[in-house]
């Protein structure tokens, strides 16, 4: 397979006003990605693209290993598809220049697509955002891809509210910065460090403050501290000694009265232990929130919330024995006093039936809360103020 492949998007009006955003290969001839919209947006606007078209397009890449992408104008989707590309590598051309792009008017516009056509305009490969990316596939690249931003978005607003008033924050394993453009949202000075070279690309080109960097060197050497830490599925790829030293980083960088929320996958979840967790090859382990908590705990931190702690959260066991029926219930309303006595019997064992699967019912739904809670643990620790 030639190793200079070019992919090319184009969008395609219709006469009722829709528009297909078409990608090709010129690898695949025949390979062809669609996505249907009466909503492509001009100006760009700090908006990711459709799951539904990102997946399969960083897939593309990643089979065909194209080097090239040409674009015929840029629009929020096509922008956000270019991000992808040069994140992973690929030298990005639009076929109609850039003279008439425009920005939308808010901050967030502004801050997403400065970088974006700076580096566009430049094409500077000195520029280490662009240097070059291994051949080498690796389950990160599928990663990359694979991320549905708008459901991380709703993952970020389940913590937001612990960073309110907290304006040093730092992002352990960014990704691709959802937190942190969720931050930069809010008017919060965050910055993120992770080890994944295309993720961290992506984040500086919606103009956020990422590095690539190992997360425990990083907090070891560290001459800055923090009055707040993110650290969202990040513990499940580590052992547990290496859990138990990153807790005393995490200790180090915070500055007293400073937080550290954690998110991680829940194994009290059955849809967490079913379907999402073994998705992952890189995932070590499950960690029960009080074993976080107890290794924050010796490193010096207090826990301050753990939602498996969180009211009206009950663990019910299934019963070994079958429910039995408990007959006999004798009916008490005074407008059946008159009904015949075979009657009554047999409205009273309804009645026993009605509440006896009224209980199962019951037991039954409290016993789905593991179906109901959330797939993720958040966990806040605090650095206790020092006199």
């Amino acid at each position: 397979m030639n190793s200079e492949g070019v992919l090319t998007i184009t969008h395609d009006r219709a006469s009722d006003g829709t528009v297909t955003l078409v990608i090709r290969s010129s690898h695949m001839s025949d390979y062809e990605l669609a996505m249907k919209s009466k909503s492509f947006s001009l100006p760009l606007k700090a908006r990711y693209a459709d799951f539904s078209l990102v997946r399969p397009f960083v897939q593309l890449i990643l089979i065909t290993r194209s080097k090239f992408l040409k674009i015929d104008y840029l629009c929020t989707e096509t922008a956000d598809l270019a991000r992808f590309a040069i994140s992973l590598g690929v030298a990005v051309t639009i076929m109609d220049g850039m003279q008439a792009v425009v920005m939308g008017d808010s901050k967030a516009d502004h801050r997403w697509g400065t970088p974006l056509l700076s580096f566009l305009q430049s094409q500077s490969k000195t520029d280490p955002l662009v240097s070059s990316v291994d051949s080498h596939f690796g389950y990160e690249k599928y990663a990359f891809g694979s991320r549905d931003h708008n459901v991380l978005i709703d993952w970020v607003d389940r913590v937001s509210r612990w960073f309110d008033g907290r304006q040093s924050i730092l992002d352990v394993g960014c990704g691709t910065g959802v937190f942190l453009d969720q931050m930069a949202r809010r008017g919060l000075s965050a910055r993120g460090i992770d080890s994944n070279l295309a993720s961290v690309r992506y984040a500086e080109l919606l103009g956020l403050d990422a590095r690539v960097a190992d997360v425990r060197e990083a907090l070891q050497v560290s001459e800055e501290t923090y009055d707040a830490l993110h650290c969202a599925h990040f513990v499940e790829h580590v052992t547990p000694d290496e859990l138990s030293e990153f807790m005393a980083l995490v200790y180090r960088v915070l500055r007293p009265g400073g937080r550290a929320v954690f998110v991680f996958p829940d194994p009290e979840s059955i849809r967490s232990q079913l379907l999402g967790f073994w998705r992952d090859p890189t995932h070590v382990r499950f960690y029960h929130s009080d074993i976080v908590a107890s290794m924050g705990e010796v490193a010096g931190l207090s826990v301050e919330y753990n939602s498996q702690r969180a009211d009206g959260r009950v663990v019910i066991p299934f019963s070994f024995d079958p429910p039995m029926d408990d007959v006999g219930h004798q009916c008490s309303d005074n407008s059946t006093t008159n009904l015949d006595p075979n009657i009554k019997r047999q409205l009273a064992v309804l009645e026993d039936r009605v509440a006896l699967q009224e209980k199962w019912i019951r037991q039954l739904w409290m016993v789905n809360q593991t179906w109901a809670w959330p797939d993720d643990v958040v966990l806040c620790l605090e650095k206790p103020n020092h006199s």
